[in-house]
């Protein structure tokens, strides 16, 4: 079978560098208004607010050094940069909301201001902060990728039923935010992709559509393909591409730099 061949276009990679700072803007605030609505329950709720309660917070702490310990763990477990499954990111968040907690009990303990804060407090805010940082995680998201922005141009190489099974992961799951430019394959098996997608070239041209179109994220989905042709492969692309994931037999193969992600 021939594929079909196109002229593209340099694609914009800015989504790499936006997507972390929109997403850390987002985190911010949940984190603010999870504090905010856990002061409200702690003193408006009638049967939380038995014993008096003030809120001795200064403001050092409310907004800045208690949301930038929140987000120095969600940055350490890779939520920013990674694309993962969404039930993997709330797992993550889960995490670092338990670790940011303690850090800020001990802060402020040491800050002599932990006298002034309400464990109730302490309890509540643990749970918004969880709730409101995953319920707004996922509507930035969803909302964004829905009006097709900030997704990642994402290159499939294989067109056959695993690159059926990726692409499917990809529309189901709002946590990846991928952006299928094509697929390259010598003789695509699925009549599915080839009707949604473009087949940009075969195996022996992927090194220079991925030149050709900037793109900076190749999914290898050929698991009939051989070791030795997957090995020349991804010796080939590696350097070209910032994050390379495939789903073949990997015996023998270098994967330096690599990092195994689940797709489904």
């Amino acid at each position: 079978m021939k594929c079909k061949k196109i002229k593209t276009n340099k694609l914009d990679n800015t989504v790499s560098y936006t997507m972390p700072l929109l997403l850390l803007c987002v985190d911010y605030l949940a984190i603010l208004s999870a504090q905010k609505v856990a002061i409200y329950l702690r003193q408006e709720m009638e049967f939380l607010s038995v014993y008096h309660f003030m809120s001795n917070i200064p403001n050092l702490y409310f907004y800045f050094l208690v949301p930038v310990v929140f987000i120095a763990f969600l940055y350490n477990s890779h939520i920013y940069v990674n694309r993962m499954p969404f039930w993997e990111v709330i797992q993550k968040i889960f995490y670092a909301v338990i670790l940011s907690m303690l850090v800020c009990i001990t802060m402020m303990y040491f800050g002599h201001i932990a006298g002034g804060v309400s464990r109730l407090y302490v309890a509540l805010s643990g749970i918004t902060s969880f709730a409101f940082l995953c319920i707004f995680r996922y509507i930035v998201k969803k909302a964004l990728f829905r009006f097709n922005m900030l997704l990642e141009p994402v290159l499939i190489i294989g067109a056959g039923k695993t690159a059926e099974l990726v692409v499917r992961q990809f529309s189901n799951d709002t946590g990846f935010g991928a952006k299928i430019i094509g697929f390259i394959d010598d003789a695509p098996i699925s009549n599915e992709l080839p009707r949604q997608y473009t087949v940009l070239g075969n195996f022996s041209e992927s090194e220079t559509i991925i030149k050709e179109t900037g793109v900076k994220t190749v999914i290898i989905a050929a698991p009939g393909l051989g070791k030795y042709k997957l090995l020349e492969l991804v010796n080939k692309i590696q350097p070209l591409v910032k994050d390379l994931s495939f789903v073949p037999d990997l015996i023998g193969v270098p994967v330096g730099n690599m990092e195994l992600q689940k797709l489904y």
